[in-house]
Order: structure tokens, then sequence, then C-alpha cells
């Protein structure tokens, strides 16, 4: 049994605790500021906007559009890409950061691991040279299936209303979720999977962070496509199969058309296929691999969570890396810190993406 759900069954979520939950940062059912969908506003929070302790190239950077995405909670037309503004790269680079799996529990920001999910954001927030946006890859929260009664009755869901006091508290720049299968996952099965979807979605109705289940960032002349890496799964079993289905992935061809350098951001890893002569010709490739080849040169880095570890591997000169999970970061363990996040340098005149902590970060380690 998960910790989030022994909690609630046990009866350790106390009165006192859901009213701070509810009131400390508002439910953003209620709370949030609604704003025209489509443009890359934040919400009426300070933390949401580029504020002027980001430096002067991280603000140039954050002249970004969120385009909506193929999706049924937020477009008539599937397949229909809003007018997104590619605009002008700049002459500058900029950094993002990643960060994933945060595992967010309904408890107080003094306790594990929601502590070490404020320090590591607040570290974030506070670097000599801040990013221009943080993107964090999916698992926000521990299990959403824990909610099951709230989220079908449409009642507040707390650990959302943390997780969100978590974010907008601790960070002074934009930033954007990615879907893991654990904010999804449903009475331990993915069998109705709509229902966690739309509560994400109404949640952050009207914001940044999560205007549609898939969707995609113009910043800095680079396109950041965000992809719901559960699309596909039916049940628990194959809840860590990164599974993308037909719709999303003529999005995700789409937007790869545009021809602008993109960064491919998700969830679930997926091992890149071998590239030898030994491989099977005849293996079908995973959309994402397929994708890249047929869009020669576009796609510039990809980077994943899910697995709490942090790899890299290559597939057609294409960097994949696997982000390890923030819940186990501690600013006390200098060590340990350094692997929790991912600090990207992004150079739009030579269109390339480097990760500047490379060396500190213990490759294909797990905890």
């Amino acid at each position: 049994m998960v910790l989030s759900q022994f909690l609630k069954r046990s009866g350790v979520l106390t009165f006192a605790f859901v009213a701070v939950a509810c009131c400390a940062c508002g439910s953003a059912e209620k709370g949030l500021e609604d704003v025209p969908e489509g443009d890359a506003v934040a919400t009426d929070s300070a933390p949401d906007v580029a504020s002027d302790a980001v430096s002067d190239t991280a603000s140039d950077a954050v002249s970004d559009t969120v385009s909506d995405v193929a999706d049924d909670a937020h477009a008539d037309d599937a397949s229909a890409d809003t007018a997104v503004d590619a605009a002008q790269p700049t002459d500058k680079p900029f950094r993002v950061a990643m960060v994933s799996d945060c595992h967010v529990l309904p408890l107080g920001l003094d306790k594990k691991p929601n502590k070490f999910i404020v320090e590591l954001l607040q570290n974030i927030s506070n670097f000599a040279e801040p990013p221009a946006a943080v993107f964090a890859l999916g698992d926000n929260i521990e299990d959403m299936f824990v909610w099951y009664e709230e989220a079908q009755a449409g009642l507040p869901i707390p650990v959302l209303d943390v997780f969100h006091q978590i974010f907008a508290d601790s960070l002074s720049v934009p930033w954007y979720l990615a879907l893991g299968n654990h904010d999804v996952r449903f009475v331990d099965t993915f069998h109705e999977l709509e229902v966690p979807i739309s509560r994400w979605l109404q949640y952050f109705e009207g914001t940044q962070h999560l205007p549609a289940r898939w969707y995609s960032v113009k910043m800095g002349g680079f396109n950041f496509v965000v992809l719901f890496s559960s699309d596909g799964a039916i049940d628990h079993e194959t809840n860590d199969t990164n599974i993308l289905l037909q719709e999303q992935i003529d999005w995700l061809n789409g937007e790869l058309a545009l021809g602008m350098p993109t960064v491919l951001l998700y969830h679930i890893w997926i091992e890149p296929p071998l590239e030898s002569p030994e491989a099977d010709a005849e293996t079908e490739l995973h959309p994402i691999f397929q994708a890249v080849i047929d869009h020669p040169g576009v796609v510039k880095a990809a980077f994943s969570g899910h697995g709490h570890g942090s790899r890299h591997k290559k597939f057609q000169g294409v960097d994949f890396y696997e982000v390890r999970d923030a819940k186990t970061a501690d600013a006390q363990d200098e060590k340990a810190s350094r692997n929790d996040y991912v600090d990207v340098v992004m150079d739009p005149v030579a269109k390339t993406v480097t990760v500047a902590n490379y060396d500190d970060i213990d490759w294909e380690a797990t905890p």
C-alpha cells in the first residue's frame, strides 16, 4: 500500500491538515485566475512570472507562447494547432531546469518528501543565473487513485493544492507540467483515465502550467514539446509502458514539421533501440524514435523520468536523458542534490542543447 493511501485510510489526514492544504494556497478550482486560453501568461501569483530575479538572458528567452493541442478537453478539432508565434530566436543562450518524480504527498511542506521538493525548487530559483523555466516531467503527486471518490464527485483534491503551493511559492520563474502514470492512475487501473486527466486540466485551466494533456511551449527559438506518455495505457500492469495513440502521434509529427529545434519532454523513459547492423530492421520503432527519423535534425534532445535513476543514451545523434526523482532530494546532501535536477543550456544560434551539470550526475545510477 502506498504511503498516501495508508495516510488517508488510516485517518492520519486530520481536519487540521485538510484545512491547511485547502486554505493555505486555495483550491485552484476556485483560486486560480482565468486567463484567455492559449496565452502564455501567468496566474495572479507573482512566482509564475519571470521576475526581476531572472537574468537578462533568461528574461529574453521567456517571450514564450504556449500552444494548446490536440485534446478533446481544449479543442473541437483535435488536429488543429492554435496560431503559435514561432518567435524570433534570441541571440543569447538561456537555461531551463528539468525535475521529475516529485511524488508530492498531502502533508505539510515541512514533511518529506515535500520538504525536499521545496528546497530543491528554491535552490533552482536562487541560481546566479536562474532558468527561464522549470519543466516537471510527471509523477507530480504520489497517486491519484487515493482520491477516487473526490475526483468522481468533483470535490476538491487536497494533494493538488499542496502540489500547487509548493511550485507556486518556491519558484520565481515559469513552470510547466507533464503528466505521469501516478498522476492519472485511478483505482489501480487506467480504465477511467479521463476522470483524473480532466481533474488535472480543470485544476490548472486558464494557466500556462498544464494547458492540455499534451502541448508545446515556444521559447527562445526552441519548441518544447510536452507529451502524455500514458496515453494508451489501459490497466495497472501496463502503467509503465510509454504508449502514444495515433491522435497524439499525428500532433507530434505536426509540431516537428514546423522545423524548429525541438526538445521532447515526457514522463516514462523509453530505452533507445540499438543502432547496429545486428539490430532487427523489422522491429517496429516506438513513435517517438520514428518521429526522430522522419524529421532529421529537428529533435535536439529528449528528457523523461519515471525510473528514478539517471540515464543517458543516444539515438540518431539525439541525446535521450532520464532525470532522477526529485522526491529524494536533500539540500543537506551536496552530492545527492546535484543529481536531482538537470540544468540545460539552450543555444538558439548554434541550435544546441547541453546539460551544464552533466559531470555532477551519476549516470546509470539508481536510488
